[in-house]
């Protein structure tokens, strides 16, 4: 039995091998290898995703989300400090 026959990948594609007695054998050329994207390649995807409009739709969208988002919640703050201020020249008891 040859080595090919008594190799093994793990679950990552990470490559071992096992001589036909058990034990693990110098030659690790029977399973290919996972390749993973390099930094390059993303970012190479990422400047695509950005000449595409990706991340200027995402930022539009998060620009106007946070704007109105804020406007309601300064304008909220606003009637609730002026309510307050009412309410306290309501309680002044002059005489």
């Amino acid at each position: 039995m040859s080595n090919k026959e008594c190799c093994d990948c793990d679950d990552l594609g990470i490559m071992y091998t096992i001589n036909c007695e058990g034990t693990l054998s110098e030659d690790a050329e029977c399973c290919p290898r996972m390749d993973y994207p390099g930094r390059d390649a993303l970012e190479e995807a990422y400047n695509q995703g950005q000449n595409r409009g990706y991340c200027d739709g995402v930022k539009a969208g998060r620009e106007e989300g946070y704007c109105k988002g804020y406007e309601q919640g300064a304008m909220e703050a606003c009637e609730n400090t002026k309510q307050k201020a009412l309410d306290c020249i309501r309680n002044i008891n002059c005489r």
